[in-house]
């Protein structure tokens, strides 16, 4: 109901608080988000890691001179074998970069 009347635009930027009311939640981690950056933010569908929620085709991406389903299956493969927090904490910045 909340987001229907969209549907006609969409894709376009939607309100985090209308998405927020579409799907049940309150608005208490926008309120958060917007205390600690202390300006306005901007999210996309294209930026969340967990994708269920969201129906799109998501491009596949070249990075690195390989192939990946998604910018998630890119950014999960850099990570070490057994995991490593230490050495991910160094680069995960980077490769958020590159994904």
């Amino acid at each position: 109901q909340h987001l229907a009347a969209l549907a006609d635009r969409l894709p376009c930027w939607v309100p985090a608080r209308t998405v927020a009311d579409a799907l049940g939640f309150d608005h208490s981690g926008i309120e958060l988000a917007l205390r600690l950056a202390g300006r306005p933010y901007v999210w996309a569908t294209e930026f969340e890691n967990v994708h269920s929620l969201w129906r799109y085709g998501e491009p596949n991406i070249l990075a690195d001179g390989k192939r990946y389903a998604c910018s998630e299956d890119y950014y999960q493969a850099q990570k070490t074998v057994p995991y490593d927090d230490g050495a991910w904490c160094a680069r995960r910045e980077g490769v958020m970069e590159v994904a």
